[in-house]
C-alpha cells in the first residue's frame, strides 16, 4: 500500500516552517482507496509569497485545527505504508518532524515519483511536477494546492507502477539513520533543537575546531558528528567535546553568522571564506590644470569610489561610456596641456563632468535583504 502525500508549507524548512495544508491519498497498487485532507492553523503568518503561490490565506486557516489536532489522525491513515511524494524528502521532512513534535516516532519506505520518473520515463524535458503533468497528460487544476498535486502524484504513480509492471522496490529508499560516533553524549545532541543558526564544536581545550550554518541545528550536528571515516570531518567528529549554538530566524542570518565566525575565530576545521569583493573603481580628481578626471583603479575604500564593479573590463566600458555621453575627455587627455584640446572653459567642462559623476552614482545597486529575526539563544554543555 501506498501513502500518497503532499504539503503547502510556510517555507522550506522543516525545524522552523509550518505546514499549512495537507493532502494523502491511499493508493493499493491498482488504485485510490482512501483519502485525507486539511487545511492546518500554522500558529504564524503566512509569509505573502506562500499566499500569492498557492492562494491560501491567514483568513482560511485561521479556524482550521493545528496540526496537533490532527496528528492522531495522520499518523493512523499513513499507517504502515510507504511513504509517496513529488520529491519526497521535502514532504517527508515535515510530516516526520511535525509527527515527532507529537509523540509519533515516523519512519517509513519511501518514494520518490520525480527520481523514479527520471528512470523509467527518460528523455522529457523536466521532471518538476507542473510540467511533468503536462508532458503525460495528467490533469493538474489547481497546482501549489496539497489536494491536486497529491492526486496528479497518484496518475504518475499509476503510469510508474506499470512501467515497472508493479515492481517499484528497487527504487524504495529510507532516510539514513545518523549515529554520533564523537565524545559528545547522545543525550546533549537529542536536546539540541530542529531549527535553523550556527553550530559551534568545542575541543577539551575549551576552542572552537569547527563552525557550521544549519537548517536544522540538530540534524546537521549528527551529520557532521556521524562522518568518523570521511576526510572532512573525521577530525570533528574525533576531537569535538561540546557543542555551542546561536539560532537564528532563518538560514540566511545564519549564513551571515557562519561567515563572521570564520573570520573571527580561524576554526582549524574550517575552510577559509575567500571574499567575493569589488575590484575596480571609478574615481574622480582634479588634474594640475583644475579639469574634473574621471578614470579607473583598483578598489580602494580610502580613495572613495564613485562605483565598484567586479572587473576591470566592466569598469572601463561603463567609465567610457559615461565619457562618451557627456563628451568628456579620457584621464590620459586631460593630463595633457589642456590648451591643445579644449576650446571651453574649465567651468564648462567640470559642469558637464558632475553631471556625469552623478548619473554614475545613481547607478550604485543598494539592496534590501528581510528575513526572519534571530532568536537570541544559546548553551554549552559545561
Amino acid at each position: 500500500m501506498f501513502a500518497v502525500v503532499d504539503l503547502e508549507t510556510t517555507g522550506g524548512h522543516a525545524g522552523t516552517d509550518k505546514i499549512i495544508e495537507i493532502a494523502i491519498y491511499i493508493h493499493d497498487g491498482n488504485q485510490i482507496v482512501d483519502e485525507y485532507s486539511s487545511l492546518v492553523n500554522p500558529g504564524v503568518d503566512i509569509p505573502y509569497f506562500i499566499s500569492k503561490l498557492t492562494g491560501i490565506t491567514d483568513d482560511m486557516v485561521s479556524s482550521a485545527p493545528s496540526f496537533s489536532d490532527i496528528a492522531n489522525d495522520i499518523a493512523a491513515i499513513l499507517s504502515n505504508h510507504v511513504f509517496v511524494a513529488h520529491n519526497v524528502m521535502f514532504d517527508y521532512q515535515f510530516i516526520s518532524f511535525a509527527l515527532k513534535q507529537n509523540g509519533y516516532n515516523y519512519e517509513r519506505k519511501l518514494l520518490c515519483t520525480c527520481r523514479t520518473s527520471r528512470t523509467l520515463l527518460p528523455g522529457l524535458p523536466s521532471y518538476s511536477l507542473g510540467k511533468l503533468c503536462r508532458s503525460l497528460s495528467i490533469p493538474l487544476n489547481d497546482a501549489h494546492r496539497a489536494a491536486a498535486d497529491a492526486k496528479a502524484t497518484t496518475y504518475i504513480l499509476d503510469l510508474l507502477l506499470a512501467k515497472s509492471k508493479g515492481g517499484l522496490e528497487p527504487f524504495y529508499s529510507r532516510q539514513q539513520k545518523l549515529e554520533n560516533k564523537s565524545r559528545i553524549p547522545n543525550e546533549q545532541i537529542e536536546k539540541l533543537p530542529s531549527k535553523a543558526g550556527v553550530l559551534y564544536f568545542y575541543d577539551e581545550q575549551n576552542t572552537v575546531i569547527y563552525v557550521a550554518q544549519a537548517n536544522n541545528i540538530r540534524k546537521k550536528s549528527l551529520s557532521i558528528l556521524s562522518k568518523i571515516d570521511t576526510k572532512r570531518f573525521s577530525g570533528i567528529a574525533a576531537f569535538a567535546v561540546s557543542v555551542d549554538y546561536v539560532a537564528t530566524g532563518g538560514t540566511l542570518l545564519a549564513a551571515i553568522l557562519e561567515i563572521e565566525a570564520i573570520r573571527k575565530l580561524s576554526p582549524r576545521y574550517n575552510r577559509v571564506f575567500k571574499a567575493i569583493e569589488s575590484r575596480f573603481s571609478i574615481y574622480d580628481s582634479l588634474n594640475k590644470n583644475g579639469y574634473l578626471v574621471l578614470k579607473t583603479g583598483i578598489y580602494q575604500n580610502s580613495e572613495k569610489p564613485l562605483v565598484t564593479f567586479s572587473s576591470e573590463k566592466e569598469a572601463k566600458e561603463k567609465l567610457a561610456a559615461t565619457l562618451s555621453e557627456f563628451e568628456l575627455q579620457s584621464a590620459n587627455e586631460l593630463h595633457t596641456a589642456h590648451e591643445k584640446l579644449f576650446s571651453e572653459p574649465v567651468e564648462n567642462y567640470n559642469e558637464r563632468a558632475h553631471l556625469a559623476i552623478e548619473a554614475i552614482i545613481k547607478q550604485r545597486k543598494n539592496y534590501l535583504i528581510t528575513d526572519r529575526g534571530p532568536e537570541i539563544i544559546s548553551y554549552r554543555w559545561w
